[in-house]
């Protein structure tokens, strides 16, 4: 939908109407593709490599939990993609195991809507994060969950009637302060029915300020009207707000709000044209609200779309500021600028952005030291995009905003134009195409006119910069190793490691998570060192059990060379003594 920009409480809503078709069939697929029984086994056929093992136990109040479905999801190392692979139960004393598992990263993820999970898994997402090696057998994933408590209440408006289908909002409070929204798994749960109900279980225990109605931004439906946010038990104002507590597997009931009337909605209109004043068809519009003393914002990308007069309509916007930016165009090698703007208590029209001719970049890309063509037309499957960091400080809100890049796609001779950049230092960079793009190529240099431009090259207003040569390499290394944690533990810590090429191309660089007992693999890496850093960060921990920041981490370095073909291992000591 063309205008969409979501507040946090909508964007539970759109969860909620998305999990009531999309949701239930991943949960179909998970708990019913596979039997269920203590231990699972199953085998990757694209492999021949010996299959390992994963095991634990799942307790729940310190006593063992037996009939828990746990699946095992695996993980895709060029994405945050999570693929359920197969699922057990728990026995009688609370243990399971997964036989046959292929050697990769995986997250085990108890599914139990009722109680209070770990977030240790890929991305801070339910679960704990474990790699298996090659006919390995890994001991000790174990749970230890507790049970969720439950909120009910009833939200009614000015006249006492029902509010149908609203989605409900559970902030969970801090002794520092802070907040930070809880949505359970359910997320139908969070939605009304038609007497106003709403229950929410496998709450974590905690004070929550319960809301509900639209902050800022704009609505979804087109149905003219928001709610605005209120709190239990009829507040708008978040510090009038009374926060309720919820306990371990206990109901907390009567959690009801009294909301006013629906307040109108507005629309945004305006028209895309280029230098000469005629209209841009089909240029795509980000679009940018922000709360009421710009603490917070939204960034929708892709908000809107100029049709083919080059107008563009933005529907149901509440009161507040915003700013619609254009998204550089490689079609008519056009880029713009972002307008800023406030709504108040009326539509907005006759709105203009002005986009401006591009630069362009043309050149071809070259594989380095590889003679087998098949890898080399892998190739086809890659693009190259340009990054532009602008120096020109009264554009500092677009570069923040608006994403200034540009990609395109490399031809059969190897080939490549990205066109519609804006002017400033632009950064060359690979992408894929497909996640079944081949992941092994990296960029070893760029060059043009026997000049190194790896890490950036100035271009000018409409510059047409040609003849530059992306030089890549396939890789073959493997780094494999292990943080060891000496003189204290870390809680609820979810450690990354960074990882950068000491020489060459700087913008090479990778955050890789640790699994849950501390271990990594960087795979498919080309010739050279690389620097693997943990610290001087500050760390903040944030989950169920709230929100804390760990400073004075001990940084951790160390360079470790890479062969082709060959897996350098290595072990990292993070040393938490005084």
């Amino acid at each position: 939908m063309k205008g969409l920009l979501l507040s946090t409480p909508l964007l539970a809503l759109i969860l909620a109407m998305t999990a009531r078709s999309a949701r239930p069939q991943h949960w179909r697929i998970w708990t019913h593709s596979i039997s269920f029984s203590a231990s699972a086994q199953f085998q990757d056929r694209t492999t021949e490599r010996p299959a390992g093992s994963i095991a634990g136990s799942i307790t729940v109040g310190g006593k063992p939990a037996p009939g828990v479905t746990v699946t095992l999801m695996k993980l895709d190392s060029s994405s945050s993609q999570r693929t359920p692979v197969a699922n057990v139960k728990t026995d009688e004393e609370g243990r399971y195991q997964f036989k046959g598992v292929a050697p990769g990263s995986y997250d085990v993820f108890p599914v139990a809507p009722a109680l209070v999970l770990p977030k240790q898994g890929r991305d801070g997402q339910p679960g704990k994060t474990v790699m298996v090696e090659v006919g390995e057998a890994t001991e000790g994933v174990d749970f230890t969950l507790t049970e969720g408590g439950v909120i009910t209440g009833r939200v009614t408006d000015a006249d006492g009637r029902p509010v149908v289908e609203e989605a409900v909002s559970l902030n969970k409070t801090t002794e520092q302060g802070s907040t930070f929204q809880f949505i359970p798994p359910n997320y139908e749960s969070l939605i009304t029915d038609d007497r106003g109900m709403y229950r929410v279980y496998g709450v974590p225990a905690g004070r929550y300020l319960v809301s509900v109605g639209t902050r800022y931004g704009s609505t979804r439906g087109n149905r003219g009207e928001y709610y605005k946010e209120t709190f239990h038990p009829g507040v708008t104002g978040r510090s009038k707000a009374v926060s309720v507590e919820v306990k371990e597997g206990a109901e907390t009931t009567v959690v009801d709000i009294i909301i006013g009337r629906p307040q109108k909605t507005y629309a945004i209109t305006g028209r895309v044209v280029n230098a000469e004043n005629r209209p841009l068809p089909g240029i795509e519009l980000g679009v940018i609200a922000r709360s009421e003393g710009g603490n917070s914002s939204t960034n929708t990308r892709g908000g809107g779309r100029s049709d083919d007069k080059g107008s563009f309509r933005i529907e149901d916007a509440l009161p507040g500021h915003y700013l619609i930016y254009p998204l550089n165009d490689p079609s008519s090698n056009s880029f713009g600028e972002p307008i800023s703007f406030d709504v108040k208590n009326e539509d907005v029209s006759d709105l203009e952005i002005k986009m401006s001719r591009g630069a362009s970049i043309s050149g071809a890309v070259v594989v380095e030291s590889v003679n087998d063509q098949a890898m080399r037309d892998k190739i086809s499957q890659l693009g190259v995009s340009a990054h532009v960091h602008s120096q020109d400080m009264s554009t500092t809100l677009r570069d923040r905003h608006s994403d200034d890049f540009a990609s395109s796609r490399i031809s059969g001779d190897g080939s490549f134009r990205v066109a519609g950049l804006p002017p400033g230092k632009a950064v060359i960079q690979l992408t894929w195409n497909s996640p079944s793009a081949p992941k092994e190529f990296f960029i070893l240099r760029v060059e043009r006119n026997g000049q190194d431009i790896t890490n950036g090259i100035d271009i000018g207003q409409g510059e047409q910069i040609t003849g530059v040569r992306v030089i890549i390499g396939a890789g073959s290394g493997a780094i494999r190793g292990q943080v060891k944690i000496e003189g204290g533990q870390l809680e609820d810590v979810r450690l990354s490691l960074y990882v950068r090429r000491a020489s060459g191309a700087s913008n090479f660089s990778r955050s890789i998570e640790l699994d849950t007992h501390g271990r990594f693999v960087i795979e498919k890496l080309v010739e050279g060192d690389y620097k693997l850093l943990i610290g001087p960060m500050s760390v903040t921990v944030s989950g169920d059990a709230g929100v804390k920041t760990m400073s004075r981490m001990p940084t951790v370095e160390q360079t470790v060379s890479v062969t082709p073909g060959a897996v350098s291992e290595v072990t990292l000591v993070l040393s938490l003594k005084p």
